[in-house]
């Protein structure tokens, strides 16, 4: 028997790596509800003809981006293995 699972029948430890898991869950649907919202967002700018929506539009998106930024930084901090679907969004202002 390997080391992991002599330590994972131990039950304080069997808790800790499910409560990993499930932190790693959320982060990934956090990430993947943040780049739907986007595409969402990207559809009613295409709508959009009235300068006061598009501007909120604008400034919606900016704090997408923020929060997307916010979680891969908190992804990778507790190394939670990003997905590449996850990592698809491509901002306009990046490279």
């Amino acid at each position: 028997m390997g080391i992991i699972k002599m330590l994972a029948t131990r039950p304080a430890i069997k808790a800790e790596m499910a409560k990993r898991e499930e932190f790693s869950k959320k982060i990934l649907k956090d990430i993947q509800n943040v780049c739907h919202k986007r595409t969402v967002l990207k559809a009613k700018y295409g709508l959009a003809s009235d300068d006061d929506l598009i501007e909120s539009i604008i400034y919606e998106e900016l704090a997408l981006h923020s929060r997307y930024n916010y979680l891969v930084k908190i992804a990778k901090e507790n190394g939670v293995k990003l997905d590449r679907k996850c990592l698809f969004v491509k901002w306009d202002n990046e490279v």
